[in-house]
């Protein structure tokens, strides 16, 4: 596997992690359907889907958008105070690993990988 799908997995997992998190949570209420969205997103990452690496393309170009526009509209409450300072951390973060999930299932090792997997290993003889 890539480092570059090895870092998208990790965050795919880290997103199921903290969504599992918000189980936890008394004053949550948390979402079984998009739990069970997010897994079967890895796994089809994990067994080399096109049509999974597809639904994570757009998820990440929706992800950069939303980031982006929110940044904008709030950029005057970056600079307020200490909450501020965590808003505009967080949609950094959101950005910026929007832009890294773009980037790595873009990338042609990763996409070589998930033929791979897909074809059930046919390319490693090659």
């Amino acid at each position: 596997m890539p480092t570059p799908a090895k870092v998208l997995v990790g965050l795919l997992a880290l997103n199921i992690a903290l969504n599992l998190a918000e189980f936890a949570l008394p004053a949550s209420d948390p979402s079984y359907a998009r739990l069970v969205v997010q897994v079967l997103l890895l796994i089809g990452f994990l067994r080399g889907s096109e049509g999974v690496r597809t639904i994570l393309q757009l998820g990440a170009v929706v992800s950069v958008g939303l980031g982006c526009l929110v940044l904008a509209a709030a950029l005057d409450l970056l600079t307020a105070d200490v909450t501020g300072a965590v808003l505009g951390f967080f949609l950094a973060l959101q950005i910026a690993s929007g832009l890294y999930m773009l980037w790595a299932l873009r990338h042609p090792n990763v996409q070589t990988w998930m033929l791979n997997r897909t074809l059930g290993g046919a390319l490693d003889g090659a």
